[in-house]
């Protein structure tokens, strides 16, 4: 009897390590993935990352991505679009150098888009084109020009219902006083007689 039960036991502790091993094969810790709000691509050896579009007032948007190339030459973003619009990419070309990186947003390269319709919280496709590198699409996330994107467009944010060029909460200054304000010339009170 006493044999009986040990090699089930010994049959039965394989089996049971075998089932327990599995349990972790697909862990979320094993993949890659994206914690912020934009997407990743892959153009040849460049790699997009972080790819997303911040939309203010009247059409106006700008593409945000950092771009790393792996390759052993050197690359170079020459074009972005953004839904129909083909973005005006401030100072030309992009250069991305062979083992290097290279910004696109409002502290290094602007890639801005005047006349867009993108809405916030939507996406919208970003083509990118290199001189060397396939070109790629990607649908991108809208993010508004609000909280750590307020700077992201040409000028900062505006606020919504204020045009460009308008300051909100403010009125034009006049050369003529207030008939309740004195006149600068005019004394104030009464002097003492």
């Amino acid at each position: 009897m006493k044999s009986a039960a040990l090699r089930r036991a010994l049959v039965a502790v394989p089996l049971i390590a075998l089932s327990v091993a599995g349990c972790s094969i697909h862990e979320q810790t094993q993949g890659w993935y994206a914690p912020a709000n934009g997407v990743n691509a892959d153009a040849g050896q460049v790699g997009l990352r972080n790819v997303l579009v911040v939309a203010g007032s009247g059409g106006r948007a700008t593409v945000l991505a950092a771009l790393s190339n792996e390759g052993t030459t050197a690359d170079a973003l020459v074009g972005v679009s953004v839904g129909d619009t083909q973005a005006e990419l401030e100072g030309g070309a992009i250069e991305i150098p062979s083992n290097g990186h290279a910004t696109v947003g409002p502290s290094a390269h602007r890639a801005d888009v005047q006349s867009v319709d993108a809405v916030p919280g939507r996406m919208i496709e970003v083509e990118f084109r290199f001189e060397r590198a396939p070109r790629v699409t990607v649908d991108a996330l809208v993010e508004t020009a609000e909280g750590m994107y307020a700077d992201a467009l040409p000028g900062g944010s505006t606020p919504t219902g204020v045009e460009d060029g308008e300051m909100a909460g403010t009125e034009e200054p006049t050369a003529e006083p207030n008939e309740d304000e004195p006149a600068d010339d005019e004394p104030i009170g009464e002097a003492p007689g």
